[in-house]
């Protein structure tokens, strides 16, 4: 039991956590009653409300247009959070309110963004968000003026609603960092904010490996940018470290270019993955290989350095086979890729030098095992550190899906997948369903795709086609601005449903001048 559960279990939650932040020097979480105190401050109108009376507020003041600044809801009322990173002048944030389609709240929704450093509010605004609406918030500074905001620093949404729940009690939206001077831009999801002290840790978690000589920063709810060490070794990636204890609970791992400026972004994972082997295997259960797939946009520009890490593939890799098929299915070639004196990974350039390889390209990598080996099924992620040029554009981890109809392990449990990507207006936007993992090719070769823009229209593509049944499949957001027409003003949210497959894949946003991009993966909600 931990220090921190211990003290809670004799003396409260409340106490306990002021005594871990006193005498463990542990860092704060999110202070909900500290979050209502800065609203307050800055807007002296505001009323609180309590939760019996919330719904009717939020409806009257949706129906009426009127300003929900003045709507504060009390300590009973239940709310979900989640943060990003903040940059000035470089952030801009998508918001969609999915309790509709996943929870069947069909109510407006009240939304609290706050700009914090260290637990100091600078900043906080409220919208109110109708059943299903998009919201896009383009350079968010210009919301408050820049001078009133810090360089660095997160920002926190809460969502309130008498109703709401999630798991995790996150609520899932998209940050976009854009230098448009530079075409630079990079993408990343949410992760929940704090609710408790997290006593500093003596190394960050499994995604925080940073490219060899590459300037670095933690940023998470304690420290918005923790500085990390640049010295590596001679291998591609060096483990994230800091003089400093760590500070806080997880974070995200921000690259610098040589100027200052963030080209590339990613959320950190503090679950390992590592499987013990099955020393029973199930009799009769068909084969499932190790499998994972990935799309390179211009393999000249973008091809990846690729990180190779047991916790995250979910056993000790030697060696993979590596399958390159142009974006149509047309295979090129495979080459075997042996970690040798190098065990953190490997450049896709090199390993797939002297091809010729041009152009929209997907790999297949094959580790030549069996998921019936291991006692729980393995994600076998690889994390791709994409290039543009000389700077490394963004990073994300390559995907398998299996459905219930080729799942050898297929249970009585919910396969269905709801799942949403961000579109772009301003760039050429991808996005890509990794369509291998199973015990055969999986006969789910349609979705149905919706569109939810934030000109408040909804459009739904019913039996939507994979073109690729076992590798990568893309779809491509010119396509669908196509068919959107003149019902997008800057951005929508690509929102993905089936009912036996619960497809993985990443999204892609690319600047139509540089090529650099921003990725992620397709997120629940």
């Amino acid at each position: 039991m931990s220090k921190l559960n211990f003290l809670s279990k004799v003396v409260g939650r409340d106490t306990s956590e002021k005594l871990a932040v006193k005498f463990f020097k542990a860092c704060p979480g999110f202070d909900a009653k500290a979050m209502q105190a800065h609203y307050l401050d800055q807007h002296p109108s505001a009323k609180i409300v309590p939760l019996s009376d919330l719904l009717s507020e939020l409806l009257s003041t949706y129906y009426r247009k009127e300003n929900s600044e003045e709507i504060v809801p009390d300590f009973e009322t239940p709310f979900v959070s989640a943060h990003v990173p903040y940059y000035r002048g470089m952030t801009n944030l998508l918001i969609f309110n999915f309790l509709q389609r996943n929870y069947g709240i069909r109510d407006p929704l009240l939304i609290r963004l706050s700009v914090l450093v260290g637990g100091r509010c600078f900043w906080s605004r409220q919208y109110l968000f109708g059943p299903n609406q998009v919201r896009f918030i383009k350079n968010f500074s210009e919301e408050a003026g820049l001078d009133a905001l810090p360089e660095r620093g997160v920002v926190v949404l809460e969502a309130f609603h008498p109703r709401i729940k999630t798991p995790g009690g996150e609520f899932r939206f998209f940050m976009l960092l854009k230098d448009s001077d530079k075409g630079v831009l990079s993408g990343v999801h949410s992760i929940p904010s704090p609710l408790g002290p997290y006593v500093n840790r003596d190394k960050f978690c499994y995604r925080a490996y940073i490219p060899r000589e590459r300037p670095a920063y933690y940023c998470n709810f304690a420290d918005p940018s923790q500085v990390l060490d640049l010295n590596g070794g001679k291998n591609l990636f060096r483990e994230a470290k800091s003089t400093d204890p760590v500070k806080g609970s997880q974070g995200f791992c921000i690259i610098h270019d040589n100027d200052g400026m963030p080209t590339a972004l990613w959320h950190d994972n503090c679950t390992g993955n590592m499987s013990d082997i099955n020393v029973s295997p199930i009799a009769g259960t068909a084969a499932q290989p190790c499998v994972t797939a990935f799309y390179v946009p211009d393999f000249q520009l973008n091809a990846p350095l690729i990180n190779v890490n047991k916790n995250e593939i979910g056993f000790q890799v030697k060696s993979l086979l590596l399958k390159a098929y142009y974006e149509s299915g047309e295979f090129i070639c495979e080459k075997k890729v042996t970690l040798n004196d190098d065990k953190t990974g490997f450049d896709l350039v090199k390993v797939f030098e002297g091809e010729s390889i041009e152009g929209r390209v997907y790999f297949v990598a094959d580790f030549l095992r069996d998921q019936n080996e291991f006692s729980v099924r393995v994600p076998c992620y690889l994390n791709l550190y994409y290039r543009r040029g000389d700077l490394f554009a963004d990073q994300v981890h390559s995907q398998f899906t299996y459905g219930y109809k080729n799942d050898p392990r297929a249970t009585p449990k919910s396969y269905r997948c709801l799942k949403m990507a961000p579109l772009f207006k301003e760039f050429r936007n991808v996005y890509c369903l990794s369509t291998v993992g199973g015990s055969e090719k999986n006969p789910d070769n349609t979705i149905t795709l919706r569109i939810f823009t934030d000109k408040e229209t909804e459009h739904v593509f019913n039996n939507y086609p994979l073109a690729i049944g076992d590798g990568v499949s893309t779809i491509h957001g010119d396509d669908l601005m196509q068919e959107i027409g003149s019902y997008i003003d800057e951005a929508a949210i690509v929102w993905i449903e089936h009912q036996t497959t619960n497809f993985n894949g990443n999204w892609f946003a690319i600047d139509r001048k540089t090529g650099h991009l921003a990725t992620d993966h397709f997120t629940g909600a």
